[in-house]
């Protein structure tokens, strides 16, 4: 089994997660406990970011001053990595790549929709 930097220093900061409920995404509540958000929750959140952010952004660089697009470029860029960062929590697979073939070449592409099970391992995604 294949575990991220990230999921082992959570395991170290926080001793009382399991490996079973980690799914490599670990927030903060308001009390200061740590609190796991699924995959398909931080999915949710980063696309939905993606959409408006960069849209308020887009309107701004182009209604109001250039520079603004500076900021819609670093939102794609951390948004993209982040969603392609998303993985299987048993195998490791990251959840928006997918695998298709096409006369008989096979290729592999990235697409923002949450799939109900992994493509490599076929666990369900939380």
């Amino acid at each position: 089994m294949r575990w991220s930097y990230s999921a082992q220093r959570a395991f170290k900061l926080h001793p009382g997660l399991s490996r079973k409920s980690c799914y490599l995404h670990i927030s903060e509540c308001d009390q200061g406990t740590p609190s796991i958000a699924t995959l398909r929750r931080t999915s949710r959140v980063l696309i939905i970011s993606w959409f408006f952010g960069g849209f308020a952004l887009a309107v701004l660089g182009l209604a109001v001053h250039r520079i603004f697009l500076i900021p819609l470029f670093a939102l794609f860029v951390l948004v993209g990595i982040w969603t392609m960062r998303l993985r299987c929590s048993r195998c490791g697979h990251p959840i928006h790549k997918y695998e298709a073939t096409v006369a008989g070449v096979r290729f592999f592409y990235w697409a923002p929709w949450i799939p109900k099970r992994c493509s490599r391992c076929n666990t369900r995604i939380p």
